[in-house]
């Protein structure tokens, strides 16, 4: 059977060709996700989900166009965010992401409004996940009058393809809401009311893998898988592995049979009835992209231009300094971390003889990958059996340097997704399943 996976990224949507018959990937085709929404704080971070509607169109149309035998399509996306939805399903809200910051915002004897979720709810709450929004938007007056529920942009599309007027979540997506009972699969009703939250607003959450709907070509359409979960099952599949992800931010992932919980580490719900053990940074890639532009604000302010494409520049500076004995230690977690907001990263080490851009290069990989390496510690040794580690994420796939300093601090060997748009194949391989 062939079938198409659509991956709705942040900054990309990606799809994916798969044949299960010859286990092999036969078309990607990524395009840029121009949704951004210029926001009035610098703290809010909003997409237009009638822009991304509009791409993954033009990205089906070519993919079918191409392949015309396709049975079905899969689903995946951007965890956390949400988008508000009407009774006839339609949207009536910007896409709120996984990076907005409303829920760290001031509200009350000192917590911010994901604290005080945190500490009512008993659940670890954290800006960006759905139910911290929510909570935010019913105190702001921002939740839309005509709102009967919400979603996540995958889910949506989802919608948008069957005609259904209600979302349907997978229990992969709707976990990263927040206040969901892993025991249950499902949301904490108790918790969510307790919380001053109108459970009537949550969305259905699927019992293991689901069609929500088919679309009006008879195409059947799967319920939406979280983006993690989706790039596990694109570029390990089923496996024991040790999956690592650094792109716009990082995660380590481990394959569980069992529920396992681990302080520090995420247990997210996976497909046929396994479990992820997640640790996640919010820096990951962009902590680089922060140095590339600090590099471009001093050429700016002394005038001079930038020969060549920066991150490349970048890459060289810090080959030429790797040998060296003296590196800068560098705490990359500029955005704090799940567990602690206020957190903020540092550069420790500085001598007379490392202070320059090829040692900052060196320091920022170093501490990304030390981040990542601090969840691998804590992941249980059962789960850590395997002999390699499978690299994901466009910062790895474009930095040799970083690839071969991650190899070397988690010393196992090192493998690659030989196709970028591991999670349009993870979604295309969960259309390959039966439906519970």
């Amino acid at each position: 059977m062939i079938t198409i996976g659509l991956d709705l990224g942040t900054t990309t949507i990606s799809g994916a060709v798969y044949d299960s018959k010859r286990k092999e990937v036969l078309a990607t085709r990524t395009l840029l996700n121009d949704g951004k929404i210029k926001a009035e704080h610098v703290w809010l971070d909003l997409q237009d989900p009638e822009i991304i509607w509009e791409t993954c169109q033009t990205l089906l149309k070519e993919l079918f166009n191409q392949f015309p035998a396709i049975k079905g399509i899969g689903l995946s996306g951007q965890m956390h965010g949400i988008i508000y939805v009407d009774k006839d399903g339609q949207a009536v809200s910007p896409l709120v992401t996984w990076q907005d910051g409303r829920g760290d915002r001031p509200y009350q004897d000192g917590e911010s409004y994901a604290d005080y979720l945190t500490k009512q709810s008993g659940y670890p709450m954290a800006t960006g996940y759905g139910l911290t929004t929510h909570f935010y938007n019913l105190l702001n007056g921002l939740v839309p009058k005509e709102a009967v529920s919400f979603c996540t942009i995958a889910d949506y599309i989802g919608m948008q393809l069957t005609k259904q007027k209600k979302p349907m979540m997978h229990a992969s997506q709707a976990q990263g809401f927040g206040m969901f009972d892993m025991q249950k699969m499902d949301f904490d009703l108790k918790a969510v009311s307790e919380a001053g939250i109108d459970p009537y607003i949550l969305p259905e959450v699927a019992v293991g893998e689901k069609i929500i709907g088919m679309t009006v070509e008879g195409f059947a359409v799967w319920a939406a898988i979280g983006d993690n979960q989706a790039g596990f099952l694109g570029a390990a599949g089923m496996e024991d592995s040790i999956l690592v992800n650094i792109g716009t931010s990082s995660q380590l992932s481990a394959r569980s049979e069992t529920l396992v919980t681990v302080e520090g580490l995420d247990t997210r719900p996976f497909v046929r009835g396994e479990y992820l053990l997640v640790g996640a940074g919010l820096c990951g890639g962009s902590a680089y992209a922060l140095l590339r532009d600090l590099v471009l604000e001093v050429l700016e302010i002394f005038e001079a231009d930038a020969e060549g494409e920066i991150y490349h520049q970048l890459e060289e500076a810090a080959k030429r300094v790797m040998d060296e004995a003296h590196h800068l230690q560098i705490d990359t977690r500029f955005r704090g971390s799940r567990n602690n907001p206020e957190l903020r990263g540092a550069i420790t080490q500085i001598g007379m003889d490392n202070l320059s851009i090829g040692h900052l290069a060196v320091g920022v990989m170093r501490g990304i990958c030390e981040e990542l390496y601090g969840f691998y510690e804590i992941v249980p040794e059962a789960l850590r059996a395997s002999e390699a580690i499978i690299g994901v994420g466009n910062a790895l796939r474009h930095n040799a340097t970083l690839r071969t300093i991650l190899a070397e601090r988690f010393g196992k060997n090192f493998s690659f997704c030989k196709y970028e748009e591991e999670g349009a194949i993870g979604a295309s391989k969960l259309a390959q399943h039966k439906p519970n």
